[in-house]
């Protein structure tokens, strides 16, 4: 339950089969308490986030395409172009309000933003200002953000459910359900 719930536990010698055999039933056992609803919320809301992220992601680095050309040519991505890490960087600039003029430093005529490499031979310091300034962008970069923190809070509240529950199981109360590995029994 503390592997599920991410509460530090201590560390027996036990082989991954076993471990997994423990957390299904750990999971089954909580399908009997309230906690499983917060799991299954967890999970959706990370699910989501997950999958904002990486339309915002590809919606950035379509556009840095758009304006800028093809980005996975290995010739040129070796030579002129380092694409990868700018959408990484605009998403970052965002969710934690970083204003971007700063950071920007021309070695060699490369452009590297927050010691990233961003670019050879291209100035795509404008695009990112841009991006980072757009108010659609800030708007799901911030819906992301709230759904992280949602993530954030509803873990908290796993592990202090969970612990609540591991207490109890300490002081002799049994699980409610049934599992594989519990006893059979009888009266």
């Amino acid at each position: 339950m503390k592997e599920i719930a991410g509460i530090e536990r201590e560390v027996h010698a036990i082989d991954p089969e076993n471990l997994k055999i423990l957390v299904e039933c750990a999971e089954e056992h909580l399908s009997y308490y309230p906690v499983h609803d917060l799991l299954t919320e967890r999970r959706q809301k990370l699910e989501e986030a997950e999958e904002k992220e990486k339309t915002f992601m590809e919606s950035l680095a379509r556009r840095l395409e758009e304006e800028f050309g093809e980005l996975t040519d290995p010739v040129r991505a070796t030579r002129d172009f380092v694409g990868e890490n700018i959408p990484s960087q605009i998403y970052y600039c965002i969710y934690y309000k970083i204003k971007p003029h700063k950071y920007f430093e021309y070695k060699n005529d490369e452009l590297w933003f927050r010691n990233t490499l961003i670019a050879r031979g291209f100035n795509v310091k404008e695009f990112i200002i841009r991006e980072i300034e757009n108010r659609d962008n800030i708007k799901a970069v911030e819906e992301i953000k709230r759904l992280r923190e949602k993530v954030s809070k509803i873990s908290e509240e796993i592990k202090r459910e969970i612990h609540k529950l591991i207490l109890k199981i300490e002081s002799g109360e049994p699980l409610i359900g049934k599992c594989r590995t519990c006893p059979e029994v009888t009266l």
